[in-house]
């Protein structure tokens, strides 16, 4: 037989959103001058880290964002956990910066173009392969429009 669930206690949620809010600082022990002072830990309590911001984008790598995105994969992207959505957008970021290099040399390369934009769609789990051959014809086939409309 499962064992009961007890009830919450009458504050308990205040108590804890109180403590949340309350500075460090005042909950700290204040070292008496007769105390030796205590030695600091070896490793400090890790700073968090920033992302950078975000980079201007050229013209070329919006166009190829763009081409690279669609309404169906924007839903497909919004039910992601939040991981794999992490995952997903830095493939996709990555995927666009070789694209935009493969463009401005003027060396686009449809082998290596097909099998990143293959690469990054298999990604999202339980992924059917058909559909993840047709994505990637299309967004293909759009990488190389655009490659026609820049020459």
């Amino acid at each position: 037989m499962p064992e009961p669930i007890p009830e919450p206690q009458p504050g308990a949620l205040e108590r804890v959103t109180q403590q949340l809010e309350s500075p460090a600082a005042a909950e700290a022990p204040v070292p008496s001058a007769e105390a030796p002072p205590a030695p600091l830990a070896a490793a400090a309590a890790p700073t968090p880290v920033a992302r950078p911001a975000a980079v201007e984008k050229s013209p070329l790598r919006e166009d190829i964002e763009a081409a690279l995105a669609d309404e169906q994969l924007q839903r497909i992207y919004a039910g992601l956990p939040p991981v794999t959505q992490g995952k997903f957008r830095d493939a996709g970021e990555a995927l666009a910066a070789r694209l935009e290099q493969m463009l401005t040399t003027g060396k686009l390369d449809l082998r290596v173009a097909h099998g990143g934009i293959t690469s990054w769609l298999s990604i999202i789990p339980r992924t059917n392969p058909w559909f993840l051959l047709q994505e990637a014809k299309a967004k293909t086939d759009a990488i190389l429009a655009l490659q026609a409309r820049r020459q």
